[in-house]
């Protein structure tokens, strides 16, 4: 039988993987509104890697959407962006050092507005 946290938990989880699929749904449907793409990448950011979870490959997946419907505005900063993350964490792999790597800072330095 399941505690009440263990229930409690995997309800948050589907609450949160369910508000990232909709606010990645939101930004395509809606791709043409003035900022929306915008606020949603702006969300995505705050969350991605803060700290580092499961959802993160969900976000990851969204950007990708974001990237496929042709959202023109950010879809060229999403691409640099996740290949500065790709390159450092490549980077850090090979040279295994011991400081862990900031993705965090990496997605969230350049700014689009």
């Amino acid at each position: 039988m399941l505690s009440v946290n263990d229930v409690d938990c995997r309800e948050s989880t589907m609450i949160l993987d369910n508000t990232i699929l909709t606010l990645g749904h939101i930004a395509v449907t809606l791709k043409d509104t003035p900022r929306t793409v915008e606020s949603v990448l702006q969300i995505f950011q705050q969350r991605f890697c803060t700290p580092p979870s499961a959802i993160d490959v969900l976000i990851v997946d969204q950007l990708g959407c974001l990237i496929i419907a042709d959202c023109v505005r950010v879809a060229s900063f999403i691409i640099y962006n996740l290949l500065n993350l790709l390159m450092f964490t490549f980077s850090f792999s090979v040279t295994r050092s011991n400081v862990a790597p900031n993705v965090v800072t990496i997605f969230t330095t350049f700014s689009f507005c």
